[in-house]
């Protein structure tokens, strides 16, 4: 789920923090790259179809498509996309099976990324379900660790310290909003 911040505004104005990738990826069930097939208004909502073409974190696959629903208003935090472009989307899936996005996350047309955007998501770990192993996004295998890298790293300006084995043994320390704090790279 995104992060919304309760911040006072104008009634009926959308209201979140400053969408980054780290915290849209840690807080969303799907992160992929999409191109937009059609769209289709249903009340408040509108409903897109998408093809998957990369995923970095989800039960998606390249080649699936599926649907993608968002507000329709940008007050309601609706996010608006065209059709027939790429775009990276951080979305949550619902319990029918649909993905959900707003403006809240980090969903950004795919020519908008840059360098640190693609580091980050080519470093990300995912089940793939064709070899049934984890991988690294970039095509590598993980690396194999004597010892859990959060064992023997510390930061003292992190909430959270996770372990990633893309790119070797590293131990990435984040703050309270997904921020990347004593970065070793």
């Amino acid at each position: 789920t995104a992060a919304i911040a309760l911040v006072p505004t104008p009634a009926g104005a959308c209201s979140c923090l400053e969408p980054s990738l780290s915290r849209s990826w840690h807080e969303s069930s799907d992160t992929f790259t999409a191109e937009i097939l059609s769209k289709n208004v249903i009340d408040e909502h509108v409903m897109y179809t998408v093809e998957v073409l990369r995923p970095f974190s989800g039960n998606h696959d390249e080649g699936d498509t599926v649907q993608v629903r968002s507000a329709r208003s940008e007050a309601s935090c609706g996010q608006r996309l065209t059709l027939n472009r790429r775009y990276l989307l951080t979305a949550d899936e619902l319990r029918s099976g649909v993905l959900t996005i707003n403006s809240c996350g980090y969903n950004r047309p795919v020519r908008d990324l840059d360098k640190d955007d693609w580091n980050f998501l080519l470093s990300r770990m995912w089940f793939d379900k064709e070899s049934g192993v984890l991988v690294c996004a970039d095509g590598t295998e993980p690396t194999s660790c004597a010892v859990d890298p959060c064992e023997v790293a510390d930061c003292r300006w992190a909430t959270t310290c996770e372990s990633n084995y893309c790119g070797g043994c590293n131990a990435e320390f984040y703050d309270e909003k997904w921020n990347a704090v004593c970065e070793s790279r």
